[in-house]
């Protein structure tokens, strides 16, 4: 499961994996590593295990494959993917700053913290559907 397939409107996709192995003759195995709850993964294990799926999520998961892995590729593993992994998200920023996207005039503002980004539109034509973009902000709740 990767964020990029699943934010790219393709979330039918990774609901049909499990399908799609048990049609080729194999078991499905969803293996996660990162544990974070969410609800498209609540929806994904679940459709891995009505298939007859497998699922590893987070320490299971890691479980999981250094049961699978001999002493090689148990060092490759822990060297390239679990240790940058653990060494990434202890620099990782507790928080992340404010963003806003919002429309001044026909310009788009995109704000992260005290930076901002304009991106200048040369038309009208580009918001003709009547709206008045003014308030664009409040509508997207930022």
């Amino acid at each position: 499961m990767t964020i990029a397939a699943s934010g790219q409107g393709r979330w039918g996709e990774e609901l049909d994996f499990p399908l799609d192995c048990v049609a080729s003759g194999f078991v499905p195995v969803l293996l996660v590593l990162d544990s974070t709850t969410n609800p498209k993964l609540t929806e994904l294990t679940r459709a891995f295990l009505a298939q007859g799926g497998e699922v590893y999520i987070g320490e299971d998961a890691w479980a999981h494959l250094d049961e699978l892995a001999g002493p090689t590729m148990a060092n490759f593993i822990d060297r390239y993917v679990r240790e940058p992994m653990a060494s990434l998200l202890s620099e990782a920023a507790e928080s992340l700053e404010p963003f806003a996207a919002f429309f001044e005039g026909n310009d788009l503002v995109i704000r992260v913290g005290d930076e901002a980004f304009t991106i200048q539109r040369e038309s009208d034509d580009a918001s003709s559907d009547g709206r008045d973009t003014a308030n664009d902000e409040d509508d997207l709740g930022l």
